[in-house]
């Protein structure tokens, strides 16, 4: 009987091949739906100016993406946020109103969660800001979208880490509130009389009724060609050995 012995390098190589493929960064999306229990448009934003929003559904979303340049994270033993640093916000926001969408979050934009005892709360916030002059007017701009949820004796949120809030609904959770903001401002000052003018406002109050978790991003192509070649390495090398080990 003869015997050659089986050489692993095929196993390492094709198991290195499975591990060394980097996989993209994720993103998340939260999104909340609901109704406003509360607003009004006196700029023409979602439509008409004057508008009446309160009963209108809405849809707001928050991503946030831990991977953005700048973005600065705190964590303790009773909460966790990941806000802006000297960089684009790691997290932004959009609001859409009877099938009109504005984004948020050119400034600032962040997530903070906390857990303590009796009380949980996990929140987002969204702002911009934007002044800017022609002639002897100065125009001001000043945006701000906020949600979250806060919960009274419950577990729901996942503790402080905002990386385990799951997805939400105010349907079936006892001590949990799920709510939220917007304001959009925008006025005028006059440099040669120093008054402001042309005020023009629109905001509102969320009732949310759930709010969904969407994590995107998926390996890259090659991420996947290099483990599917790492799987059929593997099992080619492991019917080599059978029949090495078999063979007289």
């Amino acid at each position: 009987m003869s015997f050659r012995p089986f050489s692993t390098a095929a196993v390492v190589l094709a198991a290195s091949l499975m591990v060394a493929a980097p996989a993209s960064a994720a993103a998340v999306i939260y999104t909340f739906t609901g109704v406003l229990s509360s607003g009004y448009d006196a700029t023409g934003e979602f439509g008409v100016a004057g508008l009446d929003l309160t009963g209108k559904n809405f849809t707001a979303v928050f991503r946030r993406d831990d991977d953005t340049p700048g973005a600065n994270f705190q964590s303790t033993a009773t909460s966790s946020a990941v806000f802006r640093s000297g960089g684009p916000p790691p997290v932004t926001g959009s609001l859409t109103i009877g099938g009109v969408t504005i984004d948020f979050g050119l400034m600032d934009g962040r997530q903070v969660q906390t857990a303590q005892p009796g009380v949980e709360q996990a929140a987002f916030s969204t702002q911009d800001q934007e002044n800017y002059t022609a002639g002897f007017i100065d125009h001001h701009f000043g945006a701000q979208l906020t949600a979250g949820a806060v919960g009274f004796g419950t577990s729901y949120l996942g503790g402080p880490d905002y990386h385990n809030l799951p997805a939400l609904t105010a349907v079936g959770m006892p001590g949990l509130t799920l709510y939220g903001n917007f304001r959009i401002d925008g006025y005028d000052q006059n440099f040669t009389t120093g008054q402001y003018q042309n005020f023009r406002t629109a905001s509102g109050a969320f009732s949310p009724t759930a709010m969904t978790v969407t994590v995107t991003g998926v390996p890259e192509p090659g991420a996947w060609s290099l483990a599917i070649l790492g799987f059929l390495g593997v099992g080619a090398a492991l019917r080599r050995r059978g029949a090495v080990a078999l063979e007289v």
